[in-house]
């Protein structure tokens, strides 16, 4: 009997240790996550062209008391203009810009949703430990991450948000699924998280296989899911049916001869950029090698989790095939379409990794690969260029256009950036936003030029220049 609970005595001792360790390890990654969102923040995250464009649409209606029913622009367009993102993306800021309208603050709420992110996805209790630990390092460290987990943008707020509404539901998923208002609700935040950026389709199209064993669910799941776009209903109502005709005539015009369609993408090129932006950067090997190697990567993790038969593992596989679909679908090859896939990429590779660390061969190797993921990764980021679209090169400018309108005694101006136009946006809400009048008719020009400026004849006075950055004036 004494051999019994001293036996007994030595588990939950060695149990309390092995937990201790989890804690521990944990501890330290959140203060990894956190030092490397925060680090420079200011001085690498963009604020320039979308990032002006939507904290002005927030400060209009801050100040102007307006409420709107559609988002942000798509680069989707159809015989009447644009397409448009749902409103979702600013209701979702709009309390954090009622506590403080400054972009420092709003920049900071984009790393504080990782770091929230990456809690609750260790708080799932269906993941092994070691899952979610593989996880969270590949996502701590990838440069990629870092990249678009640092700055205000409607798909990073989507992706952000759809991994913390991932969390969620595998915390809760049994009440989710089985609750039919909860099914509902699930549904309806489904749809609004989609409208931030359309990207994340496959991760909604995805999720319906957790409801495959419960049709009356799942119906009450795609029923609050379109009840999210009763906004876009209202829209269409007052303005004729515009969104309508406009979605209806970009459908038309996939399948016109004249698109030039999936030829003009190489379906070989997703797997070199997987490899550069998911895996290993700042490797000089033949780009064969690198399509060859994702490749693998990407199938290997589609049958092994197939093989598994869990809902779970055929969650990853559907998010990895339709990924691929969506990807010729939406016919893009910007970089950033990537980031909409990559937490769920990490996962699903961190799946497969665990599964071979039970040899010590698997292990080493791994390990190794671990290590040179971490480093390649880690320089990859922190050698990039000097940011010139970054927050604190943006209040230099503005600092430095203040500084040379005080001399002149006045607080009307106009602004015209070089190459790129639209990027005015980030200065004129930092000069508004200090009680300047932005006016194209104003006497008082200025001419900011991120590289070198063209031929202009009214830019006389060149008075300011920061490394690639120079400001004329007209007089």
């Amino acid at each position: 009997m004494e051999k019994k609970v001293i036996g007994f005595s030595n588990s939950i001792k060695h149990l309390f240790n092995k937990n201790k360790i989890k804690i521990a390890i944990f501890i330290l990654l959140i203060l990894v996550v956190v030092i490397s969102r925060f680090y420079k923040l200011s001085d690498t995250a963009f604020f320039v062209n979308d990032q002006g464009r939507d904290i002005k649409v927030l400060y209009r209606m801050f100040t102007e008391k307006k409420m709107t029913l559609i988002g942000p622009a798509t680069s989707f367009s159809g015989n009447y203009g644009n397409i448009y993102f749902g409103p979702y993306y600013y209701y979702f800021l709009l309390p954090f810009y009622l506590i403080s309208q400054s972009p420092y603050f709003m920049t900071a709420v984009f790393p504080i949703l990782f770091i929230i992110s990456i809690v609750l996805f260790f708080s799932v209790k269906e993941l092994k430990f070691h899952q979610k630990l593989i996880t969270g390092l590949l996502l701590t460290f990838s440069w990629f991450s870092l990249y678009y987990t640092r700055f205000l943008w409607n798909l990073n707020l989507a992706f952000l948000l759809s991994f913390v509404l991932f969390s969620l539901f595998l915390k809760f998923k049994k009440i989710i699924i089985k609750h039919w208002l909860m099914s509902l609700i699930f549904g309806l935040i489904s749809g609004m998280i989609f409208q931030i950026h359309y990207g994340m389709l496959f991760l909604y199209i995805s999720l319906l296989v957790f409801f495959f064993k419960n049709k009356k669910n799942l119906l009450l799941y795609l029923s609050g899911f379109i009840l999210s776009f009763f906004p876009f209903l209202l829209f269409d109502i007052r303005h004729e049916y515009v969104i309508s005709k406009n979605i209806l005539s970009y459908i038309y015009s996939l399948f016109t001869p004249h698109n030039g369609g999936l030829s003009v993408y190489s379906f070989f090129s997703i797997f070199a950029k997987i490899f550069d932006y998911y895996l290993f950067p700042l490797t000089s090997i033949n780009n064969w090698l690198k399509i060859i190697s994702a490749l693998s990567i990407y199938v290997y993790v589609i049958f092994f989790n197939l093989r598994k038969r869990k809902e779970i593992n055929l969650f990853i596989a559907l998010s990895f095939i339709i990924f691929l679909f969506s990807f010729f679908i939406f016919k893009r090859s910007f970089d950033y379409y990537m980031a909409c896939f990559m937490i769920w990429f990490y996962f699903g590779l961190a799946l497969v990794i665990y599964e071979n660390l039970k040899t010590i061969l698997g292990r080493s190797i791994l390990v190794c690969l671990l290590i040179l993921f971490i480093g390649l990764n880690s320089y990859k980021y922190f050698s990039l260029p000097v940011n010139l679209l970054g927050l604190s090169k943006q209040n230099k400018i503005v600092t430095a256009i203040k500084g040379d309108l005080s001399k002149s005694h006045t607080k009307e101006l106009s602004i015209i950036v070089f190459p790129h136009r639209d990027d005015v946006n980030s200065l004129e809400y930092l000069m508004v936003l200090d009680h300047y009048d932005i006016t194209i008719v104003s006497k008082k020009k200025y001419y900011v030029c991120y590289g070198k400026c063209p031929d202009i004849k009214e830019a006389k006075v060149k008075f300011y220049s920061d490394e690639n950055i120079f400001i004329y004036t007209n007089y």
